[in-house]
């Protein structure tokens, strides 16, 4: 059952939906949302119609497979909703655009229906295709043209030698542990999260700066 989130219309990924249900005696049990790319390139040399083109497979693709399953699996109750969101070469915008659909998700559903399960998967650079098929921006602004150089050598360098195995993550993601909203895999991304909270620890020092301007 292939499908082109990005070109797929409502009623085509419906159908798919429909079908993937009635394929198997107990339904689906978990719903993957892995579809994206990499654009790589700077803000002003970006162009509206390819940022759109990205953003309707790694925003409106999962949104409508959401939307698309979910009627059937809140009768079920007992789904997994998985977002494998993207490295961060890809372009902040889109990532929080992202994350504007698995978080409200999950607490729609703690409501409406507590057994689906919300899971945001953050991986680090695992060994697959992604990063042999980046999107790159073609160069337009000449003062750019030392930066675009760099940025190309060093995704051509991340190249076969990411350190993530994508089996012992897809192991993981299904191993059917409790696991927390998001979830972590990969050294290089466990790295970053942890500088992210040191840099939360190193903002308590302006707690009280932060207060101060309430009523």
């Amino acid at each position: 059952m292939d499908l082109d989130v990005g070109a797929a219309s409502g009623a085509e990924v419906r159908a798919v939906a429909a079908e993937a249900w009635g394929a198997y005696q107990r339904g689906v049990d978990v719903v993957v949302n892995n579809a994206g790319f990499i654009v790589s390139g700077r803000i002003e040399e970006l162009m509206q119609e390819g940022m759109e083109a990205s953003f309707m497979t790694s925003f409106h693709g999962p949104l409508n497979i959401t939307r698309a399953f979910l009627p059937q699996s809140r009768r079920s109750r007992t789904e997994t909703l998985v977002y494998i969101k993207k490295q961060k070469r890809t372009k902040r915008l889109k990532r929080g655009s992202f994350k504007a659909l698995p978080r409200p998700l999950s607490k729609e559903l703690a409501i409406l229906a507590p057994g689906l399960k919300v899971k945001i998967v953050e991986p680090g650079y695992f060994r697959t295709k992604v990063n042999n098929k980046i999107a790159g921006v073609p160069p337009r602004i000449p003062d750019f043209e030392g930066f675009n150089g760099a940025a190309k050598a060093r995704a051509e360098m991340i190249q076969g030698t990411e350190p993530g195995d994508p089996d012992k993550a897809a192991k993981r993601i299904a191993g059917g542990r409790e696991v927390p909203l998001r979830i972590i895999f990969g050294s290089d991304r466990w790295e970053r999260i942890r500088d992210k909270c040191e840099i939360c620890q190193g903002m308590r020092v302006r707690e009280d700066v932060a207060r101060s301007t309430d009523l």
